[in-house]
């Protein structure tokens, strides 16, 4: 997973992967639907 984020950022994209942002989500206490 870490590879796919350092390829979006080499093309200049800060976007993060959803899988990435559902994690993130997790973390900070807000469960996906």
């Amino acid at each position: 997973m870490t590879s796919r984020i350092v390829k979006m950022t080499k093309k200049g994209q800060i976007t993060i992967p959803k899988d990435m942002r559902e994690v993130l989500r997790i973390k900070e206490g807000g469960f996906p639907e």
